[in-house]
């Protein structure tokens, strides 16, 4: 069960541990994959699509909750429960990490742009 309003009241108080377990390639289902796009020399893709928030931004406006960060712990959330968008390649080797965070810019008081990083949990704790 996730709990996005206490994710609300800490997300920028977390003290996270991000647990990664090394893949080995050899016996992973999708070696093959893997092997195929290692060669290229900027594995990477990007999606972007068009994404209906109506009914978000009310649910968020109507608790007194930021828009933004419902929707950025709507994405973690949806991230995270996808076990592929966690696989990493850290110095050639592939990884699988717990959980996904995030870095994100946000706008200062002074009309500046900084980042702020994210972290995800879905336990449930006290505030």
């Amino acid at each position: 069960m996730f709990y996005y309003e206490t994710f609300l009241k800490i997300y920028l108080n977390l003290n996270v541990i991000i647990m990664k377990q090394l893949v080995d390639i050899e016996t992973w289902e999708r070696k093959n994959h893997f092997k195929f796009f290692a060669s290229f020399f900027n594995p990477n893709f990007s999606v972007t699509t068009d994404v209906e928030c109506g009914n978000a931004k009310e649910n968020a406006k109507s608790k007194g909750h930021s828009f933004f960060i419902y929707y950025l712990y709507a994405i973690l959330r949806a991230a995270n429960e996808i076990k592929e968008l966690r696989y990493r390649m850290e110095n050639e080797k592939v990884v699988l990490y717990d959980r996904l965070g995030l870095e994100t810019p946000v706008k200062t008081g002074d009309n500046w742009m900084d980042f702020m990083s994210q972290h995800f949990s879905k336990k449930r704790r006290s505030t």
